[in-house]
């Protein structure tokens, strides 16, 4: 008997072009959507936790492995774009400048759909679009996708771990900094 296919792809079940570009229908695809925008039980509770604090985010991050890259949105060609390009662009290079200084790792940092790959209905996206929608003029939303290259893709060494922790700490200081000093 055939074990079918279980499980959603988180990063394509946010409520940003559900269903777009870089999702897949099929339930044993990689990329497998979801039946439904915020099918996953993990999606629907960000969400609901998140719609009371919608107006005054600021600052959206999220975490993935593998592969050390700083995105920011959008990782479907959303004619739209940004209003805040620049310095979406300033911020993700001062992240990942400070990052680098902490143990040397380079991480490539810009928006996903220009040095990745399409991924309709993810995070970064949604969190970027519900401060939007929130009438946030200059909102901020990044994915740091930690270590490492691919040689231990998923399974990152526990050795690594505390490592990676403080370049993204150091990552993430860059950015609350910068909040702090536009106030």
């Amino acid at each position: 008997m055939k074990t079918p296919c279980v499980g959603t792809d988180l990063n394509r079940n946010y409520d940003s072009n559900w269903g777009g570009q870089g999702a897949s229908p099929l339930p044993c695809s990689e990329t497998y959507r979801g039946p439904t925008v915020f099918s996953a039980e993990e999606s629907a509770a960000q969400r609901d936790y998140l719609k009371d604090y919608a107006s005054g985010l600021e600052l959206f991050f999220t975490f993935h492995s593998y592969s050390q890259y700083i995105l920011y949105p959008y990782s479907w060609n959303n004619p739209a774009g940004h209003p805040n390009k620049d310095e979406l662009e300033s911020l993700g290079a001062s992240m990942k400048s400070e990052i680098e200084a902490v143990h040397g790792k380079t991480y490539t940092m810009g928006e996903t759909i220009s040095i990745f790959y399409p991924a309709s209905g993810g995070s970064d996206d949604w969190g970027y679009d519900i401060q939007r929608n929130a009438n946030n003029p200059n909102p901020l939303s990044y994915t740091f996708e930690l270590r490492d290259n691919g040689r231990y893709v998923f399974l990152l060494p526990p050795d690594q771990i505390e490592p990676n922790c403080q370049e993204v700490d150091a990552g993430m200081h860059a950015a609350i900094n910068h909040l702090l000093n536009k106030k």
